[in-house]
């Protein structure tokens, strides 16, 4: 796993989408397999975007792609 000192890295992905969509490259970013390094590893944060997924919907207008 990643050292408790590792850079933090945010993923976030598109419209129409999920952040299931990173679930192949969270492990290789998270750990020391494939070959790589533990301090080559991230703390990875891949958020769901307001109202998709598991996000529930804003309670308030204004949630365009500039404030997300």
């Amino acid at each position: 796993l990643a050292a408790a000192d590792a850079s933090l890295l945010v993923i976030s992905h598109g419209w129409p989408g999920s952040f299931v969509e990173f679930h192949k490259v969270l492990d290789p970013l998270t750990t020391d397999g494939f070959g790589g390094r533990a301090e080559d590893a991230f703390h990875v944060v891949c958020p769901s975007l307001p109202g998709f997924a598991f996000s529930a919907k804003p309670a308030e207008p204004g949630w365009g792609v500039d404030r997300i």
